[in-house]
């Protein structure tokens, strides 16, 4: 028996997560999915989706069992118990180097050396996952989701330390403070709801804003099978997940925004109840959770 096949059999055996660095617990889902996920302090004063837009990498917040975690998501594209030796090899190096990753240690900061794949390598992977993408003059690649009366414009931005997908989810003015919290507690549930894709509300002044992102700044180059596969798994990952925000909230925001529908803010933040979450999880089921 080889030392992979014991260290495959004794990640099947293991019941709960694993600790690594920096207080982070990895945990590999049955879906192939892989997680680290720590506690993260609660403020008062700050709501969790206005960190996310300071953030590089795969990296969020979520809420979970009343408890703030901050987790790291990356799909590599297979399972480890479905690959041969060799390739098996492979992802659990892809493992070691993601826990290199500057993000891993300080999501707040990037490495600045770091280059993102070519606008064209990208636009190809995309193609090859079914989407029709543009490039435009600033190398930056864009696409199209498309929902009933609600489109949605996503936008690669690159550059170095940088390769972050976003989706506008709505701009708005002098929110009324009751409706920017109901605002706020459809926003993080469907933050919760999602792999990969995290919700940002970004404020400044009067002024705010949201948006579905899919940070995948710094990983590792696509140089070899184990990494293109990864990069083609992440970004199908992507397209899945923004097509779910928009399902979740292109339209909802907006109405719960307008002043006219106050019934409604009222029922979503004084109303909110296990029913209400089961209709929006079978409004918005077909994701990319896995």
């Amino acid at each position: 028996m080889t030392v992979l096949t014991k260290e495959k059999q004794a990640q099947q055996r293991a019941s709960g997560p694993l600790e690594t660095h920096n207080g982070w617990e990895f945990v590999r889902s049955s879906g192939g999915w892989l997680t680290w996920k720590r506690n993260f302090p609660e403020s008062r004063d700050q709501n969790q989706l206005s960190l996310h837009g300071a953030w590089a990498g795969p990296v969020k917040l979520v809420l979970s069992h009343g408890r703030l975690e901050q987790r790291i998501e990356v799909f590599p594209g297979s399972k480890l118990e479905g690959l041969d030796e060799e390739a098996a090899l492979d992802s659990l190096a892809l493992l070691e180097e993601l826990q290199k990753a500057t993000w891993f240690h300080a999501p707040g900061e990037c490495n600045p050396d770091w280059l993102p794949p070519g606008a064209d390598v990208l636009a190809g992977w995309l193609a090859d996952a079914g989407m029709e993408c543009a490039i435009d003059q600033d190398k930056n690649v864009r696409f199209t989701q498309k929902r009933r009366g609600c489109d949605g414009q996503v936008k690669f931005s690159r550059g170095r330390g940088l390769l972050r997908l976003a989706l506008p989810l709505g701009r708005w003015q002098e929110l009324d403070p009751e409706a920017e919290r109901a605002m706020l507690r459809l926003a993080s549930l469907a933050n919760a709801r999602s792999r990969l894709v995290r919700i940002a509300w970004i404020a400044a002044d009067d002024a705010r804003r949201c948006e579905a992102q899919v940070d995948l700044t710094e990983l590792p180059e696509a140089t070899e099978p184990g990494r293109e596969r990864m990069w083609r798994a992440m970004l199908a990952m992507a397209v899945a997940g923004t097509e779910l925000a928009l399902r979740q909230l292109g339209m909802e925001l907006s109405l719960l925004g307008e002043p006219g529908n106050r019934e409604l803010v009222d029922l979503l933040l004084y109303s909110f109840s296990k029913e209400v979450c089961d209709a929006f999880d079978e409004r918005t089921s077909g994701g990319n959770g896995g």
